[in-house]
C-alpha cells in the first residue's frame, strides 16, 4: 500500500453526497496519515540525527523540525498542524469538526507530498 492512498480516501469522504461531521473526522485522520507515512519514507532516505523520546508521531515531527536541512522544518511545521487536526478530530468528540478543517488537512497533505517530491527531485 501507498501513502498515498490514505489521501485518495480522505478525498472520496468528503465527495460523499451527505458528508457528515465523522466523515470529516475520518478525512482528517486519513489526510494527516498520509502526511505522516510519507515525512516517515522521507526521513529514511534523508536521516537526521536519531531522537529517542516520544511516540513515533512526535519523533518524526521533531526529526523534521530539528533536521539539518532547513526545508524539512517547514515540513514538521505542517505534520504538527495536521496531526493536532487529527489529534482533535479522533479524540475532542465533545467539540465540532468542521468541513473546513479536513480541507485544510487535505491541503496540506497535498502540499507536503509536492514538497517532498521538490526535495527528492533536487537531491537527484
Amino acid at each position: 500500500m501507498e501513502a498515498t492512498e490514505f489521501l485518495a480516501a480522505a478525498e472520496e469522504l468528503l465527495k460523499k453526497t451527505e458528508a457528515r461531521e465523522v466523515d470529516y473526522r475520518n478525512a482528517a485522520s486519513r489526510a494527516y496519515y498520509c502526511q505522516f507515512h510519507t515525512s516517515k519514507q522521507l526521513l529514511e532516505r534523508y536521516p537526521p540525527s536519531e531522537s529517542q523520546y516520544g511516540t513515533e508521531h512526535e519523533k518524526t515531527i521533531k526529526e523534521l523540525v530539528t533536521h539539518q536541512d532547513k526545508r524539512f522544518k517547514k515540513l514538521g511545521n505542517m505534520l504538527k498542524d495536521s496531526k493536532d487536526q487529527r489529534h482533535k478530530a479522533d479524540y475532542k468528540l465533545a467539540e465540532n469538526f468542521a468541513l473546513s478543517e479536513a480541507k485544510t488537512v487535505i491541503r496540506f497533505a497535498k502540499k507536503l507530498l509536492k514538497d517532498i517530491e521538490d526535495i527528492q527531485t533536487a537531491k537527484r
